[in-house]
Protein backbone atom coordinates (compact mmCIF):
# COMPACT_ATOMS: atom_id res chain seq x y z
CA UNK A 1 0.00 0.00 0.00
CA UNK A 2 1.29 3.65 -0.65
CA UNK A 3 1.52 5.49 2.06
CA UNK A 4 3.41 8.65 0.91
CA UNK A 5 4.94 9.73 -2.80
CA UNK A 6 7.05 12.72 -3.81
CA UNK A 7 6.80 14.72 -7.15
CA UNK A 8 9.70 17.02 -8.71
CA UNK A 9 9.45 19.27 -11.80
CA UNK A 10 9.30 18.08 -14.91
CA UNK A 11 12.93 16.28 -16.55
CA UNK A 12 14.25 16.04 -12.76
CA UNK A 13 14.90 12.47 -13.70
CA UNK A 14 14.95 10.58 -10.17
CA UNK A 15 17.91 7.83 -10.61
CA UNK A 16 18.40 6.64 -7.14
CA UNK A 17 17.73 6.31 -3.06
CA UNK A 18 19.27 5.38 -0.12
CA UNK A 19 18.12 5.50 3.43
CA UNK A 20 19.92 6.77 6.90
CA UNK A 21 18.63 4.20 9.08
CA UNK A 22 20.02 6.26 12.03
CA UNK A 23 18.56 9.57 11.71
CA UNK A 24 15.00 8.32 9.40
CA UNK A 25 17.37 10.42 6.44
CA UNK A 26 15.98 9.42 2.89
CA UNK A 27 19.11 10.58 0.29
CA UNK A 28 17.17 10.84 -3.22
CA UNK A 29 19.18 11.73 -6.31
CA UNK A 30 17.68 13.71 -9.00
CA UNK A 31 20.02 14.02 -12.16
CA UNK A 32 17.81 16.29 -13.97
CA UNK A 33 18.04 19.04 -10.92
CA UNK A 34 21.46 18.44 -9.78
CA UNK A 35 20.83 18.08 -6.59
CA UNK A 36 20.61 15.15 -4.20
CA UNK A 37 17.46 15.76 -1.62
CA UNK A 38 17.09 14.98 2.10
CA UNK A 39 14.05 13.64 3.40
CA UNK A 40 13.38 13.00 7.31
CA UNK A 41 10.98 10.31 7.60
CA UNK A 42 7.69 10.92 9.80
CA UNK A 43 4.76 9.36 10.45
CA UNK A 44 3.17 12.31 8.43
CA UNK A 45 5.15 11.12 5.65
CA UNK A 46 8.86 12.23 4.54
CA UNK A 47 9.61 16.13 5.13
CA UNK A 48 12.19 17.87 3.38
CA UNK A 49 14.71 19.09 4.87
CA UNK A 50 17.44 20.45 2.39
CA UNK A 51 19.39 19.64 -0.85
CA UNK A 52 23.11 19.21 -1.88
CA UNK A 53 24.12 20.88 -5.16
CA UNK A 54 25.71 18.27 -7.51
CA UNK A 55 26.20 18.10 -11.05
CA UNK A 56 23.93 15.43 -12.46
CA UNK A 57 24.39 12.74 -9.79
CA UNK A 58 23.03 9.82 -10.65
CA UNK A 59 23.91 7.03 -7.79
CA UNK A 60 23.50 7.68 -3.91
CA UNK A 61 24.19 4.85 -1.80
CA UNK A 62 24.32 5.42 2.31
CA UNK A 63 26.71 3.36 4.39
CA UNK A 64 25.90 3.04 7.83
CA UNK A 65 29.26 1.25 9.08
CA UNK A 66 30.84 4.38 7.81
CA UNK A 67 28.14 6.61 8.74
CA UNK A 68 28.84 8.01 4.82
CA UNK A 69 27.08 9.28 1.77
CA UNK A 70 28.43 8.17 -1.87
CA UNK A 71 27.82 9.65 -5.14
CA UNK A 72 28.91 8.99 -8.52
CA UNK A 73 27.90 11.75 -10.97
CA UNK A 74 26.64 10.83 -14.44
CA UNK A 75 28.86 14.11 -16.56
CA UNK A 76 28.70 13.64 -20.44
CA UNK A 77 30.64 16.32 -21.31
CA UNK A 78 33.31 16.51 -18.56
CA UNK A 79 34.73 14.13 -16.39
CA UNK A 80 32.14 12.66 -13.59
CA UNK A 81 33.31 12.33 -10.33
CA UNK A 82 32.73 9.83 -6.85
CA UNK A 83 31.93 12.05 -4.13
CA UNK A 84 32.00 11.96 -0.35
CA UNK A 85 29.81 13.93 2.23
CA UNK A 86 29.86 13.05 5.79
CA UNK A 87 26.57 13.96 8.37
CA UNK A 88 25.61 15.95 11.65
CA UNK A 89 22.14 16.65 12.76
CA UNK A 90 21.64 19.47 15.19
CA UNK A 91 18.85 18.90 18.13
CA UNK A 92 16.37 21.30 15.93
CA UNK A 93 16.47 18.15 13.25
CA UNK A 94 18.81 20.21 10.29
CA UNK A 95 21.08 18.85 8.74
CA UNK A 96 24.19 19.12 8.03
CA UNK A 97 26.51 18.45 5.62
CA UNK A 98 30.22 18.56 3.97
CA UNK A 99 32.16 17.10 1.18
CA UNK A 100 34.69 15.14 2.74
CA UNK A 101 36.63 13.10 -0.15
CA UNK A 102 36.50 12.56 -3.91
CA UNK A 103 38.04 11.48 -7.24
CA UNK A 104 37.68 11.66 -11.11
CA UNK A 105 36.28 9.47 -13.02
CA UNK A 106 35.20 9.10 -16.87
CA UNK A 107 32.19 10.04 -18.42
CA UNK A 108 28.57 8.29 -17.44
CA UNK A 109 29.29 7.25 -14.18
CA UNK A 110 26.55 4.90 -13.18
CA UNK A 111 26.45 2.50 -10.02
CA UNK A 112 28.07 2.24 -6.99
CA UNK A 113 28.85 -0.12 -4.18
CA UNK A 114 31.10 0.19 -1.07
CA UNK A 115 32.37 -2.72 1.19
CA UNK A 116 32.87 -1.77 4.67
CA UNK A 117 34.65 -5.76 4.53
CA UNK A 118 37.10 -5.15 2.21
CA UNK A 119 37.21 -1.46 2.37
CA UNK A 120 36.79 -0.43 -1.21
CA UNK A 121 34.05 1.56 -3.40
CA UNK A 122 33.29 -0.10 -6.50
CA UNK A 123 31.90 2.12 -9.74
CA UNK A 124 30.85 1.15 -13.20
CA UNK A 125 31.46 3.95 -15.99
CA UNK A 126 29.82 3.99 -18.92
CA UNK A 127 31.83 6.41 -21.34
CA UNK A 128 31.54 4.99 -24.66
CA UNK A 129 34.17 2.32 -26.21
CA UNK A 130 36.12 3.18 -22.30
CA UNK A 131 33.49 1.47 -20.13
CA UNK A 132 35.44 0.31 -16.80
CA UNK A 133 34.86 -0.50 -13.01
CA UNK A 134 36.91 2.21 -10.81
CA UNK A 135 37.78 0.89 -7.16
CA UNK A 136 38.31 2.78 -5.06
CA UNK A 137 40.93 1.72 -1.48
CA UNK A 138 38.68 3.56 1.49
CA UNK A 139 40.50 5.09 4.82
CA UNK A 140 39.22 3.13 8.63
CA UNK A 141 36.58 6.12 8.46
CA UNK A 142 35.08 5.54 4.83
CA UNK A 143 36.87 8.39 2.97
CA UNK A 144 38.71 7.55 -0.59
CA UNK A 145 42.37 6.86 0.55
CA UNK A 146 44.16 9.47 -1.53
CA UNK A 147 47.68 8.36 -0.37
CA UNK A 148 46.68 4.74 -2.30
CA UNK A 149 46.03 4.36 -5.86
CA UNK A 150 42.31 3.34 -7.18
CA UNK A 151 42.51 1.37 -10.67
CA UNK A 152 40.12 1.65 -13.96
CA UNK A 153 39.52 -2.15 -14.91
CA UNK A 154 38.65 -2.53 -18.70
CA UNK A 155 35.39 -4.39 -19.67
CA UNK A 156 34.81 -5.67 -22.67
CA UNK A 157 30.87 -4.99 -22.36
CA UNK A 158 29.17 -1.55 -22.95
CA UNK A 159 26.66 0.07 -20.59
CA UNK A 160 27.36 -1.28 -17.58
CA UNK A 161 24.97 -0.22 -15.33
CA UNK A 162 23.57 -2.27 -12.43
CA UNK A 163 26.67 -3.10 -10.19
CA UNK A 164 26.28 -5.29 -7.06
CA UNK A 165 28.82 -5.69 -4.93
CA UNK A 166 28.24 -9.29 -2.86
CA UNK A 167 29.24 -9.54 1.19
CA UNK A 168 32.42 -11.08 0.53
CA UNK A 169 33.24 -7.63 -0.86
CA UNK A 170 35.02 -9.22 -3.83
CA UNK A 171 32.47 -10.65 -5.81
CA UNK A 172 30.97 -7.88 -8.69
CA UNK A 173 27.52 -8.73 -10.50
CA UNK A 174 27.20 -6.20 -13.53
CA UNK A 175 24.11 -5.58 -15.61
CA UNK A 176 25.12 -4.00 -19.18
CA UNK A 177 23.57 -2.82 -22.46
CA UNK A 178 25.38 -5.37 -23.91
CA UNK A 179 23.84 -7.18 -27.37
CA UNK A 180 23.45 -11.13 -26.41
CA UNK A 181 24.64 -10.40 -22.50
CA UNK A 182 22.82 -9.73 -19.31
CA UNK A 183 24.60 -10.50 -16.65
CA UNK A 184 28.63 -10.76 -15.86
CA UNK A 185 30.10 -11.94 -12.82
CA UNK A 186 33.74 -10.75 -12.01
CA UNK A 187 36.05 -11.70 -8.93
CA UNK A 188 37.83 -8.53 -7.19
CA UNK A 189 41.43 -9.54 -6.21
CA UNK A 190 43.57 -7.52 -3.59
CA UNK A 191 47.16 -7.13 -3.16
CA UNK A 192 49.10 -8.45 -0.38
CA UNK A 193 48.24 -4.41 0.94
CA UNK A 194 44.66 -4.71 0.99
CA UNK A 195 44.32 -2.94 -2.54
CA UNK A 196 42.57 -3.80 -5.31
CA UNK A 197 44.51 -5.05 -8.11
CA UNK A 198 43.09 -7.26 -10.69
CA UNK A 199 39.38 -7.90 -11.54
CA UNK A 200 38.81 -11.27 -12.93
CA UNK A 201 36.04 -12.52 -15.40
CA UNK A 202 33.98 -15.39 -13.39
CA UNK A 203 30.60 -15.87 -15.54
CA UNK A 204 28.11 -14.63 -17.81
CA UNK A 205 24.46 -15.51 -18.77
CA UNK A 206 22.04 -13.80 -21.11
CA UNK A 207 18.15 -13.44 -19.49
CA UNK A 208 16.10 -13.22 -22.71
CA UNK A 209 15.76 -11.45 -26.19
CA UNK A 210 13.58 -9.13 -24.91
CA UNK A 211 15.57 -5.87 -24.18
CA UNK A 212 18.49 -5.39 -20.99
CA UNK A 213 18.57 -5.88 -17.91
CA UNK A 214 18.49 -2.59 -15.86
CA UNK A 215 18.81 -3.66 -12.58
CA UNK A 216 19.04 -6.50 -10.14
CA UNK A 217 18.53 -7.23 -6.44
CA UNK A 218 20.76 -10.50 -4.75
CA UNK A 219 19.29 -12.08 -1.37
CA UNK A 220 21.70 -14.18 -0.03
CA UNK A 221 21.11 -17.08 2.80
CA UNK A 222 22.89 -18.24 5.49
Amino acid sequence: TETASLSYPTGSKTHSSSFDEKRKILHVANLGENKVRFYQMTNQGPVEKGFYSVPSPRTVVFDSQFDRLYITTEALQSPGFVKVLSFSQNPQGDLQFQETSSHEIGLSGSDLQVSFKTRVLVTAVREKDRENIVALPLTASGEIDSSKTGLPFPIDQSEPRSLKLLADGQTLVLTPNHVGLDLVIYRLRFSSEGLPAELVWLAEAEAGDEGFLSNLAIDVFE
